[in-house]
């Protein structure tokens, strides 16, 4: 594939103490692009410039990665994250956008959808790790809140090490805190990646639709592996929302 040379705006917007860098690419109808936990708009670059051809594409950096800005207290709200996503598309003139996010970028997408449905014009959400949703919620927010209190504690990269199922085996020169959060797994925390099928199933278009939550609005949910006999797939079908 041949991509022509793309012109990006870029901006920043600033909203509730921090400045939000942004990008836009070509014309046509909004779409919103929000990363994942990395936060970054260059995730999107790619793909936005093919969509540009039909869309007015936005990417932004979340607050407090990349080239915005981190001014605010140690813990971000998601309702903050979409506060912040409305910011970017007033900043760039609309009112409303399609809108896809990626993992945690999914759930921003979909608080958008539940808390301020006149800036959503559809949704499409790929693998948004909704916990609460689970049929074993309880066990993967012990999960989450354990990964959390390492990352605060000890180590960003060892809580993302544990996400990933990548400590190496006990060693007798491990360091001592490789050994404390050891020991702490083994104390305090199950092991949700027992069951593979568990992991993959962050979410089902089928459990965000019986929440109740979203109303008509036009949802696609696009998930990995397997729920019950629903697996992975896309089906676009607005204005219902859509079980893959």
């Amino acid at each position: 594939m041949t991509l022509q040379h793309t012109d990006i705006q870029t901006g920043s917007v600033t909203t509730e103490g921090d400045d939000l860098y942004y990008e836009v690419r070509g014309h046509g109808q909004p779409l919103l692009l929000i990363p994942g936990g990395s936060g970054d708009a260059g995730l999107y670059s790619f793909v936005a410039d093919i969509l540009c051809d039909e869309y007015k594409v936005i990417t932004y950096d979340r607050r407090g990665n990349a080239r915005s800005t981190r001014n605010e207290p140690q813990n971000f709200e998601i309702s903050q994250q979409s506060r912040d996503a409305v910011a970017v598309l007033r900043a760039v003139g609309e009112t409303a956008a399609f809108v896809f996010g990626s993992s945690s970028g999914a759930i921003i997408a979909l608080d958008l959808a539940k808390t301020q449905p006149d800036v959503i014009k559809a949704v499409v959400a790929h693998e948004p790790p909704v916990a609460r949703m689970l049929p074993d919620s309880e066990r993967w927010l012990r999960f989450f809140a354990g990964l959390y209190w390492m990352a605060l504690r000890l180590s960003v990269n060892l809580a993302m090490l544990r996400e990933l199922q990548l400590l190496p085996a006990p060693s007798p020169q491990e360091p001592a805190v490789l050994s404390a959060f050891r020991n702490t797994l083994t104390a305090e925390w199950t092991d949700p990646f027992s069951n593979r099928e568990g992991f993959d199933r962050a979410a089902s278009a089928a459990q965000v639709q019986a929440s109740g939550q979203f109303g008509d609005l036009p949802l696609v949910v696009i998930t990995a592996g397997k729920v019950g006999d629903i697996r992975a797939g896309y089906i676009a079908a607005p204005p219902s929302n859509t079980a893959l």
